[in-house]
């Protein structure tokens, strides 16, 4: 941390292809940060501050690799009883050498007072090189973690690199650049604190800012995702024909209409789900078979998504309380709570057998000669569930992508043995009727009844995003 800005700055050091600009694009929340497996390509050094609210609370620099660690190590050797900067000292001394330009750029930031994140691959065994890279930066004497970044698939040698960083470093941290969550961000950040007392107070407020700006952010995402589904189920298609026209041709055309707009909506939230999390490389990553890309009106859509036929039912149920509540207050009381009762058994059995039905066609004679067929979405239609379910898994998907992947991820999201895959079916009942409560009120209720059931489901929402940005939803029976 420079003593002129008060900012905490880290210098990110290890080889190419070893996880060292993985390891900056997640934590900068950065995925424009070039991937890339050959060594040479970063040259210069490059910073990528972390900016919330306007304001600069942390800063990674990415790094070239040393060219000439042996020799820089051996000239260390020689200095290190002179020199209290010895980073300072090699960059001045060999400021016109062209041999070292990569060492003297790297060593640049450290003179500096930078912070050392260095990136290990632990999938590979500690070689002599590797040593003498790490005795540098010891002698360097800047505080320091290591990063053991271990990949998937490969033999693993995490042991090995453990017991051989903590001759060298501060402080030593697992980390996975590529499975890498927001807590997994935190808990790095966390460690880094340890490595120097004087900037825990500094990291301890980009910390809270993370947090803050995290909680702002699912603010946004549960705003944009309660606007989806009030737009579900108002959204009406339409299309006029004329009486001696084929009827079922302009059916087909009202709902084409419906869904294209229900679709437009969808991506719309997508785009700002992927702006909200600072995504710019993501889409073309999500794999073919993902529910996520899967077509709305699909089969395997409506197969793995949203309510079973009973599910369904049961929030029919509260629909049919609404209506029965209405006629036991107009009734004084004197029915005995018989109107709910009797307006939930009928809710609940027409939502079951129009489980099926995702939406619903009036027809209207307009003017002499002419009609037209409105489109819009089921009173008891599985389809607001259904984009709730991709909406959560999208979100899922996004907030636990990290910044520096760039291969498609090994699980799927679909469990091919006819279970339920999406969030909604593996909720408790109380879950599905504060939705459903919502989608009736939003149809038709008073204001006050609107914005008080409204509350709930931001409430319930926001601890749905905590729960599946952290897990998947298991798998539920039909």
């Amino acid at each position: 941390m420079t003593e002129l800005t008060k900012v905490p700055v880290f210098a990110v050091v290890g080889h190419p292809n070893e996880g060292k600009s993985t390891v900056l694009s997640t934590l900068a929340e950065d995925d424009r940060v070039r991937v890339s497996p050959f060594p040479g390509e970063t040259s210069e050094c490059r910073s990528f501050p972390v900016i919330i609210d306007g304001k600069e609370i942390l800063r990674f620099v990415d790094t070239p690799g040393f060219q000439y660690p042996i020799a820089t190590l051996e000239w260390f050797q020689r200095h290190e009883e002179n020199e209290r900067n010895l980073a300072n000292a090699f960059r001045v001394g060999h400021s016109k050498s062209q041999e070292f330009r990569s060492e003297c750029e790297l060593l640049g930031a450290l003179a500096d007072g930078a912070g050392v994140i260095y990136v290990a691959d632990g999938s590979r065994p500690v070689e002599s090189e590797d040593r003498v890279e790490m005795e540098i930066l010891r002698l360097a004497g800047n505080p320091r973690m290591a990063v053991i970044n271990s990949k998937e698939d490969l033999p693993d040698f995490v042991e090995e690199w453990k017991n051989t960083a903590c001759r060298y470093f501060n402080s030593i941290r697992f980390f996975n650049a590529h499975r890498a969550t927001y807590s997994d961000r935190i808990g790095l950040l966390e460690s880094l604190k340890s490595i120097d007392q004087r900037w825990e107070p500094a990291l301890e407020t980009a910390i809270v800012a993370f947090r803050e700006d995290w909680r702002r952010r699912n603010s946004k995402v549960i705003e944009a995702l309660v606007a989806l589904m009030e737009a579900c189920v108002t959204h009406a298609g339409s299309a006029r024909w004329k009486e001696t026209q084929d009827e079922g041709e302009c059916r087909r055309i009202a709902e084409e209409n419906y869904f294209r707009e229900i679709r437009r909506l969808e991506e719309t939230f997508r785009n700002t789900v992927k702006r909200i999390y600072k995504h710019n490389l993501f889409n073309y990553e999500i794999p073919g078979d993902s529910l996520v890309q899967e077509d709305l009106l699909s089969k395997k859509t409506l197969r793995l998504l949203g309510l079973s036929r009973g599910q369904i039912a049961g929030v029919g149920a509260v629909s049919g309380g609404l209506f029965g509540g209405f006629l036991d207050a107009h009734a004084g009381g004197t029915s005995l709570m018989l109107g709910t009762l009797i307006g939930a058994g009928i809710g609940g059995s027409l939502g079951y057998f129009s489980s099926n039905r995702l939406t619903e066609v009036k027809v209207a004679t307009v003017s002499l000669g002419w009609k037209e067929i409105v489109v819009s979405s089921h009173k008891y239609s599985n389809l607001p569930f259904i984009l709730l379910d991709r909406a959560l898994l999208y979100y899922s998907l996004a907030t636990n992508w990290a910044h520096g992947r760039r291969e498609s991820p090994v699980e799927s999201d679909v469990v091919e043995n006819g279970k339920r895959v999406g969030y909604t079916s593996s909720w408790e009942s109380k879950r599905r009727k504060v939705c459903q409560r919502f989608f009736e009120l939003v149809r038709k209720g008073s204001l006050r009844k609107r914005e008080d059931s409204r509350r709930q489901l931001v409430e319930m929402l926001g601890k749905a995003l905590e729960e599946c940005a952290s897990k998947r939803p298991a798998p539920q029976s039909d």
